[in-house]
Formats: structure tokens, C-alpha cells, sequence
């Protein structure tokens, strides 16, 4: 199984995180809190991306098949068994 862990901590004030492209639930990280989204598939490595809109940050995975759960303070709070489906059409771009 191949995986990618992003370590979130907020420092000052708390903030949300959604992951995409399930966006949901929403996650609140409070000050001191250790979390973490760990993103798995089982033959590549998964890409993530973040970004922050509105003091919200978004995480969007890429690869088909993958998974996510999310650990706060060293114990899985949520687990996402269901994977991203295969893309059926053309990517934007795409000829």
C-alpha cells in the first residue's frame, strides 16, 4: 500500500480542512492538536494538493482509487473505505 501523510497543526486559532473529492465531513483542528490525513492507494503514490479559501483548507487527492482517514491526536477519528472512482471520460484538456 502506497500512502502520503499530511501533518496538520494550527498554532494560534482553529481551522477547518475538507478533503476532496469526498468533502465530507469537515474536519476542526484546535490549537496544540496533532492531526493528520493519511491518503492511501494500492499501486501509486498519491498526489495532494492544498489550498485555502475563506480560512478553510482543502486537500484534493487525484488518483483514482484511493482512500483517506483522518487521525487526531495519534487515533483514527474518521476512515474513508470508500475509494475515488476510475474516471470514466476525458480529463479537461484532453483532445
Amino acid at each position: 500500500m502506497h500512502r502520503t501523510t499530511i501533518h496538520l497543526e494550527a498554532f494560534d486559532k482553529p481551522f477547518s480542512v475538507i478533503v476532496e473529492p469526498w468533502a465530507a465531513p469537515l474536519f476542526e483542528i484546535q490549537p496544540g492538536e496533532r492531526c493528520e490525513i493519511v491518503v492511501e492507494h494500492p499501486s501509486i503514490e498519491p498526489t495532494v494538493t492544498a489550498g485555502v479559501l475563506n480560512g478553510t483548507m482543502y486537500l484534493t487527492v487525484y488518483e483514482s482509487g484511493s482512500t483517506f482517514r483522518f487521525v487526531r491526536q495519534g487515533e483514527v477519528e474518521f476512515e474513508m473505505p470508500i475509494a475515488i472512482p476510475m474516471l470514466t471520460g476525458r480529463l479537461p484538456g484532453e483532445a
